[in-house]
């Protein structure tokens, strides 16, 4: 990827990278950036980014748990949340309405955060 240099202001090959000193977080919180400023001011990125239903992370496997989308531009808008079930089934929430849906429609959204969970902090739970 490529990353604007605070001293040159010129785009630089760059990686970015995140370490855990101690004990896997039971949960994670992943934010897409989704907004950048531009000539006429912040806009909207509105490019595709894949994200995977289950990730591993400082030697843990983690679950999606929910996804969370932007539809509109920068400064208004509308949020949806895709929420993962306890019986494996995820469902769209869109203020007071709540559908079903398959993970294949949820995999195809411009996802803005997204949510996942040790694994082993899904079956302490259902225990």
């Amino acid at each position: 990827a490529q990353y604007q240099c605070q001293q040159c202001n010129k785009l630089q090959d760059a990686s970015r990278e995140a370490s855990v000193s101690s004990a896997p977080p039971r949960a994670l919180a992943v934010q897409i950036l989704r907004f950048r400023n531009g000539r006429s001011g912040r806009m909207k990125l509105k490019r595709f980014v894949e994200f995977s239903e289950h990730i591993s992370f400082s030697g843990s496997q983690y679950v999606l748990v929910a996804v969370v989308e932007h539809e509109g531009e920068f400064g208004s808008g509308h949020y949806r949340a895709y929420v993962l079930e306890s019986e494996g089934m995820w469902t769209e929430r869109d203020d007071s309405k709540v559908t079903r849906l398959p993970f294949d429609v949820v995999k195809k959204k411009q996802a803005y955060l997204c949510f996942y969970v040790r694994e082993d902090s899904i079956v302490a739970a259902v225990e």
